[in-house]
């Protein structure tokens, strides 16, 4: 993060890269915790359309870390109107689905897949399998395995049938109760793309329900050992789904009478109370 920040605050004293450098550098701000800078270098953008929209968007995202669903629901719907006005189309569609997912893991069935229903209907192939595994979250394997099907058959995108489908596929035997099957659908797409998050997320839950508690917990640990680059990635809602499944992974190991796994999984848990603690009261995973 500090190398990155040094050659972004290189480029702004240089006046190269236009309203994307305090965007970014706001962005890498707000992932550090350093709200006043992120405040202050984001202002700079908010009269450039595409760094108003963008920010909406991230302000959304964020939201859905924070469990605050119907501030994100709006802040899409802000960021959705102000891409319709860039021409930006597929930004509003890539929105939808990163909300479908978020009220899927959250709990929220019907909002999950009103959305990712009108989001299935673009012949994007991988957001036909983002939504086929949006549907896999909420235990629906006749529609899952629909829009499955549908972006297989869309075309031969590498990362849908390389990353994407494997993970529906996993979800799936996850809700069967095939936590070993779903290991297997996984191991070949940890093999081809190593370094992603959303896999380690998905084979750490696929380990945590087949008893592997300390692979689970390595797993999550990789995303959260990168939390700064997978906030200004966008990948806030995997950032609270490994703080969950540490959480999870921790308690269990601790249950076998192991100390440190103990006084580990209480500091995890209180990490995620700290961000779910303005969360919307409603939601299903959070009053659990």
């Amino acid at each position: 993060p500090d190398d990155a920040k040094s050659l972004l605050q290189q480029a702004a004293a240089r006046k190269i890269g236009g309203a994307a450098v305090p965007e970014m550098l706001g962005e890498l701000a707000r992932a550090q915790g350093d709200t006043a800078t992120a405040e202050r270098e984001l202002a700079l953008g908010q009269h450039d359309p595409e760094s108003a929209m963008r920010r909406l968007q991230n302000d959304a995202r964020e939201a859905t870390m924070h469990g605050q669903l119907q501030q994100a629901q709006t802040l899409t719907q802000q960021a959705n109107a102000a891409a319709e006005k860039l021409g930006a189309g597929g930004a509003a569609a890539n929105m939808n689905a990163g909300l479908a997912l978020s009220h899927a893991f959250y709990g929220q069935r019907a909002e999950a897949m009103r959305l990712a229903a009108a989001v299935a209907a673009s012949p994007d192939p991988g957001l036909k399998s983002l939504m086929a595994l949006a549907a896999a979250w909420q235990g629906d394997t006749a529609q899952a395995t629909r829009w499955m099907q549908a972006a297989a058959a869309a075309g031969d995108d590498y990362f849908v049938h390389t990353e994407f489908l494997p993970q529906v596929r996993a979800a799936l035997a996850l809700h069967a109760g095939h936590a070993d099957q779903a290991v297997r659908e996984l191991q070949p797409a940890m093999s081809l793309a190593p370094g992603h998050a959303d896999l380690w997320v998905s084979m750490g839950e696929a380990q945590l329900a087949a008893g592997d508690a300390a692979g689970a917990a390595a797993n999550f640990q990789k995303v959260l050992q990168q939390r700064i680059f997978q906030l200004v990635g966008h990948n806030a809602l995997l950032v609270t789904m490994s703080e969950l499944g540490l959480a999870r992974a921790l308690a269990r190991q601790a249950r076998t009478g192991d100390p440190d796994c103990k006084s580990q999984a209480r500091i995890a848990y209180q990490n995620l109370c700290r961000d779910w603690q303005h969360a919307d009261p409603d939601l299903p995973l959070v009053q659990q």
